[in-house]
């Protein structure tokens, strides 16, 4: 569970089961986190890194950080901690390299996201190893191609969102390889043209 520090009020936050609908929580005391929550932080967490203190470490399975919630280093260096995660996709524009170094510690990792980081995307393959991920969201990350090709062909990807990302239509016939993809978005690439 969660215990809020007196004397801050996180106003609403979403938590939401694996399995279940999403629930609005009200920051006015303890809360229960069950396993396998799906944690999305509010503007509060953004601003006060040291609330994710309050989390037990194998409660959140997941965890989704849009712009409106743009987590840092100090973020990052609480959530490689929270063993149980399975999945995250964190806008990553405030994130440095140095907020990965343990990341490595994730070990049960099968959706990963950190798109609009400062690194480019076969960067960020080299930290992290990515060969079995189901859900990869690299948007805003430019070598996205080159990171692909090392990963190879076998990759069972269900999900890729590259959005934002320079593609061009040779991009796409290299990603058709995925014969396992459910869902791909190329939004906001202008070199992918109806041919692609």
């Amino acid at each position: 569970h969660f215990v809020f520090p007196k004397g801050v009020n996180l106003g609403k936050f979403k938590l939401g089961l694996a399995s279940g609908p999403e629930n609005e929580a009200q920051a006015t005391g303890d809360v229960v986190l069950f396993r396998h929550t799906w944690f999305y932080p509010g503007k509060q967490f953004a601003k006060y890194p040291e609330l994710l203190d309050g989390f037990k470490n194998d409660s959140i399975t997941a965890i989704t950080a849009d712009q409106n919630c743009l987590l840092t280093d100090k973020h990052m260096a609480k959530i490689v901690h929270w063993k149980e995660l399975g999945g995250f996709d964190i806008d990553a524009r405030r994130l440095t390299p140095a907020g990965l170094s343990g990341i490595n510690r994730l070990t049960k990792l099968s959706a990963f996201g950190l798109p609009y980081m400062s690194l480019t995307a076969d960067q960020i393959g080299r930290i992290y190893d990515l060969h079995k991920m189901k859900v990869l969201d690299l948007s805003g990350l430019t070598n996205v191609r080159t990171l692909l090709t090392e990963l190879g062909p076998g990759l069972k990807l269900k999900e890729l969102y590259v959005q934002d990302c320079a593609l061009t239509d040779e991009d796409l016939k290299y990603i058709s390889g995925y014969s396992d993809l459910e869902r791909l978005s190329v939004r906001d690439n202008p070199k992918v043209t109806d041919v692609g």
